[in-house]
């Protein structure tokens, strides 16, 4: 499942974005997800393994596609003093992306 995600800082580098949404996504039990800016834009895409798990996760911090900038999910996340909107996204991950998580989650299980 992928799971689009709109005004993250242009400025933050792929360790930034890690370490920001590590504590969100293992709070609903996502440990094998690939989080990966799109370019100089303020959006980033979160491959997530667990469809469940993802589903959970937009359930607490997600807000509907096309929402307004302003709309808040019930659990905000904000980061410089940005309201950080998480969706859906419209398309399904790509094989390539969920192999990669699978090798990860084999190579962490050794």
């Amino acid at each position: 499942m992928d799971i689009f995600v709109r005004h993250i800082p242009t400025h933050a580098t792929q360790k930034q974005l890690d370490f920001y949404f590590s504590g969100p996504l293992k709070a609903c039990g996502i440990t094998d997800y690939h989080v990966e800016k799109l370019g100089d834009k303020p959006n980033a895409i979160i491959t997530v393994l667990d469809t469940f798990a993802g589903q959970r996760f937009l359930q607490q911090y997600g807000v509907p596609i096309h929402a307004p900038p302003h709309l808040r999910a019930p659990l905000n996340l904000t980061w410089d003093n940005r309201n950080v909107q998480c969706m859906k996204a419209r398309n399904d991950p790509s094989d390539i992306s969920l192999q990669a998580i699978l090798f990860d989650k084999s190579q962490r299980a050794r």
